[in-house]
C-alpha cells in the first residue's frame, strides 16, 4: 500500500542490476510459483504476464510497479536478465496447486503407493476431506514421509532439495490452514508468526547458499520479514504492550538469513513523514500518524530533504544512530530501540 516506496524500490532494482551486478529478483511469494513462472518467463519471453501469475498482486498490480515490470521485460534481451525467484512456502499463484502436483508427479515417486498419491493431491490442493481436519495425523505423517525420501533422494540428485522445500511448504499451508479453521487464533501469537518466517528463511539460505550460489540477489518483502532483532524493538505506548512481549519472541527470516550469512545480507527500511498509505486487510486509505519530536521521521523532515539515505553500517555515524530511537519503519506504531541492530540502511521518503 506504499506507493512512494514501490517507485523507490522500482529504481533500486534498476540501478542494482545496471550498476551493481545482481540478477536474480526474489519477491515475498511462492517458492514454486516464481520458479515455475521463470520456466515460463525463458519459455514465452513475456515477463508482465508471468510474474503477474505467480507473485501476490499487492507487489506488482500496481500502477508504481509498472515501469518495473517493464523493466524487468527489457532484461530479457540482454545478456544479465534478472531471474525470477521466490521464497515464500504459501502457494500465491493463479491455479498453482494442480500445476505443483502436475510437476512434482513427472518425477519417479516409487516411495508412494497410489494411494499416498491420492491424498498428497488432496493435500496441495485442500480437498473438503482433507479440510475437515479428522486425519490431521495421518496426513502429516505422509507429508513427513515425503520429506524424508526427497530428504534421501538429494544424495542422488540435488533437484530433490527444491522439491523437498516446496513439499515443505505444502505441509506449513496444510497445518496453517487447520490451525486457523479450528483454533482459537490469536494473531499477536509470535510461534504462530514464526512458522512462516522460519520456512521463507529456510528457503531464502537454500536460495543463497544453492540455487545461486555466487550470484547476486535483491530480496523485495514486507520490512517486518527482512528486519531481524526484533526484541531490540518496543513500544512505550500504554495500550500497545503486547507487542514488546510478542517482539522478544519473534524470529523473522532477516533472523534465518543474518544468521546463516552475516553482513553478506544488508537490509533497507523504507519510512516516511506525512501522506497516506493503503491498509490491505481492511481496503481504505490510512493517514501516516505523526511522528514524535525525537523520531528519526521527524529528525530528517527538519532537514528539509525530500528524500534521505542513512547507512547505519557507516563507523562515521553520529553516536544517537548508534543508540536507541524511534521509528515508524516496521508498523503504524512508533518503535524504539537499537535500529542499526535490525536493518542497515534507512531509505526515508518525506511524503508517501
Amino acid at each position: 500500500g506504499d506507493g512512494s516506496t514501490f517507485l523507490a524500490k522500482s529504481r533500486l532494482v534498476k540501478f542494482l542490476h545496471k550498476e551493481a551486478g545482481f540478477d536474480v529478483l526474489a519477491f515475498e511469494s511462492g517458492l514454486f510459483d516464481c520458479t515455475y513462472a521463470w520456466d515460463e518467463i525463458k519459455r514465452s519471453g513475456n515477463y508482465a504476464k508471468e510474474i503477474k501469475k505467480a507473485i501476490f498482486p499487492m507487489w506488482v498490480n500496481s500502477n508504481e510497479c509498472f515501469e518495473l515490470v517493464n523493466y524487468l521485460q527489457s532484461t530479457l534481451k540482454t545478456k544479465n536478465p534478472i531471474e525470477l525467484s521466490g521464497f515464500d512456502p504459501q502457494l500465491t499463484g493463479y491455479e498453482s496447486c494442480q500445476l505443483l502436483i502436475d510437476e512434482f508427479f513427472k518425477h519417479k515417486l516409487n516411495f508412494l503407493s497410489q494411494g499416498e498419491k491420492n491424498l498428497i493431491v488432496k493435500i496441495v490442493c485442500l480437498d473438503d476431506e482433507v479440510k475437515s481436519g479428522k486425519d490431521k495425523t495421518y496426513n502429516n505423517t505422509v507429508l513427513d514421509k515425503v520429506i524424508l525420501s526427497l530428504d534421501s533422494l538429494t544424495k542422488i540428485d540435488t533437484k530433490y532439495e527444491y522439491w523437498k522445500l516446496v513439499i515443505e511448504g505444502v505441509k506449513f499451508n496444510y497445518n496453517g490452514y487447520l490451525a486457523m479453521k479450528f483454533n482459537q487464533v490469536d494473531h499477536n501469537d509470535a510461534e504462530l508468526i514464526n512458522a512462516r518466517d522460519l520456512q521463507m528463511g529456510k528457503n531464502l539460505v537454500w536460495l543463497v547458499k544453492n540455487k545461486y550460489r555466487n550470484r547476486k540477489i535483491i530480496v523485495w518483502a514486507a520490512s517486518f520479514h527482512v528486519f531481524r532483532r526484533s526484541g531490540e524493538l518496543r513500544t512505550e505506548n500504554e495500550k500497545l504492550q503486547f507487542i514488546n512481549g510478542v517482539n522478544k519472541k519473534t524470529i523473522t527470516m532477516g533472523d534465518i538469513l543474518f544468521d546463516s550469512i552475516g553482513k553478506r545480507m544488508y537490509s533497507v527500511g523504507f519510512t516516511q513523514q506525512k501522506g497516506f498509505s493503503w491498509n490491505i486487510q481492511e481496503q481504505r486509505n490510512e493517514e501516516i500518524p505523526e511522528s514524535s519530536e525525537f523520531s528519526i521521521e521527524n529528525i530528517l523532515n527538519n532537514t528539509g530533504k525530500d528524500f534521505t539515505f542513512i547507512d547505519l553500517r557507516d563507523e562515521n555515524n553520529p553516536v544517537w544512530l548508534k543508540e536507541e530511537f524511534p521509528s515508524l519503519m516496521r508498523s503504524r506504531a512508533e518503535l524504539k530501540g537499537k535500529w542499526s541492530n535490525v536493518t542497515d540502511g534507512i531509505f526515508y521518503i518525506k511524503e508517501m
